[in-house]
């Protein structure tokens, strides 16, 4: 069984012992999938819409582990990814209603639900903004996107669940919200516009808005984010335009065939440093410094594109309207 064919249901763990050689082209929102297992496979390609199962690779041409391709730098693995306003139907339904997607799947083989006046039992299908959709004779309305502002603490995870450490979320709290909201609701709906490592601290974005997520992460929109570094060992004053061009030339990562895009170091003092990227590669800060000879102590992200870190350590706020619109084209 493919990838595709499994819907991707199950999560890339689950497909361990797969290896399988990756071929995608995206054209207006649709990946082209080839695969070719283990299990003498013969080549099927696939036609799939980009939704929350979505996985996407920007350079191909290797043959490997499907476990190890949630570290490879050029493949990005995300579970909210839309190009368009597409939704699939079962999530639609659990964002306007109080039903778990278990009770929506349900309601939807049911026969109940209907797209344009078609009832639909498939809960995979994509529907979108302007259509029609009624479930028992009633019309819905999804609720408004939420779109908020974190500052992520150490030791806590990008993960709506607890894991090793505990999940930020758990500061989605009237204790901790800078603005003074009440509680956040339908938690379960959230997620994370690019994730922190455990020992990372600063901005994190979260929304429950797929398409606002895909402006930010996608690779061709080259998103600026700005961290403080915190190093290890000292620039030393006579060589810190020689690292400045080094940063803006581009670093040959280990296991990289490529070198990293331009980026924009600022020297603050000899230890710590002001870091601008506009990748998202793996661990990409720390390799970029230990590429250098370098190692980093401390890693604080302190800008989104035009986002800026304004709260203290654990709290939130909600995005104010012109921030929320920064990443809406």
């Amino acid at each position: 069984m493919s990838i595709c064919q499994n819907r991707g249901k199950r999560k890339l763990a689950e497909l361990g012992a797969l290896t399988i050689d990756l071929r995608f082209l995206i054209v207006q929102g649709v990946i082209y999938l080839s695969c070719f297992g283990n299990r003498a496979l013969s080549t099927d390609y696939h036609k799939m819409p980009l939704n929350e199962y979505s996985l996407v690779a920007f350079v191909v041409d290797s043959l490997m582990p499907i476990q190890s391709l949630q570290h490879h730098s050029y493949v990005w693995v995300s579970n909210n990814l839309y190009e368009d306003d597409s939704m699939r139907l079962d999530k639609f339904i659990c964002k306007s209603t109080e039903l778990s997607k278990t009770e929506a799947i349900q309601r939807i083989c049911a026969g109940l639900v209907m797209v344009n006046g078609e009832i639909i039992i498939d809960e995979s299908t994509q529907v979108h903004e302007n259509n029609t959709i009624i479930m028992n004779g009633e019309k819905l309305a999804a609720r408004p996107f939420r779109y908020l502002l974190m500052h992520k603490p150490v030791n806590t995870i990008c993960s709506n669940v607890d894991g090793d450490y505990p999940s930020l979320f758990n500061h989605l709290s009237t204790q901790t919200a800078a603005d003074k909201k009440s509680f956040i609701e339908n938690m379960d709906e959230l997620h994370i516009a690019g994730r922190l490592d455990v020992d990372t601290t600063g901005l994190v974005l979260i929304t429950d808005d797929g398409r606002w997520t895909y402006n930010i992460t996608r690779p061709d929109k080259h998103c600026s984010k700005v961290y403080r570094v915190g190093l290890s060992y000292g620039i030393p004053a006579e060589k810190a335009e020689e690292v400045v061009a080094q940063f803006k030339d581009g670093l040959q990562l280990q296991g990289e065939k490529q070198l990293t895009l331009p980026a924009t170091l600022v020297v603050i003092s000899p230890k710590e440093v002001l870091l601008t990227i506009t990748e998202g590669k793996y661990h990409q800060v720390k390799r970029m410094f230990a590429a250098i000879g370098n190692r980093v102590l401390t890693l604080h992200r302190e800008k989104i594109g035009n986002i800026q870190l304004d709260i203290q350590e654990g709290q939130w706020r909600y995005l104010a309207a012109d921030e929320i619109n920064l990443f809406m084209c």
